[in-house]
């Protein structure tokens, strides 16, 4: 059960930071400082994606019985491509919203 629940918080923890992002883009610094944080939530932003797809593939691979054949490496892989897709798909429904 803490899986499950783990899986389904890190799911809504990416749709957030994928929409802090967005909306962070849309903002124009005018200082050298501005964009500096600009830049590193940016940075600090793509980490935590990139964590929360690794958790998401992990914990789809946790739920399917921890394979160790190569039928643990397909379920992992999907999980990854179909996360990432999804991802890729809410960044560009956000993107569109907001401009």
């Amino acid at each position: 059960m803490f899986h499950v629940l783990l899986l389904i918080a890190v799911f809504f923890f990416l749709l957030y930071a994928v929409r802090k992002m967005v909306t962070g883009e849309k903002y124009n610094p005018e200082t050298t400082l501005a964009e500096a944080k600009q830049i590193a939530r940016s940075m600090l932003l793509g980490i935590v994606i990139v964590i929360s797809l690794i958790v998401i593939a992990y914990e789809a691979w946790v739920l399917s019985g921890r394979s160790a054949d190569w039928d643990g490496v397909y379920i992992t892989a999907a999980a990854i491509t179909g996360t990432a897709a999804f991802s890729f798909g809410y960044y560009y429904r956000v993107k569109s919203k907001y401009t």
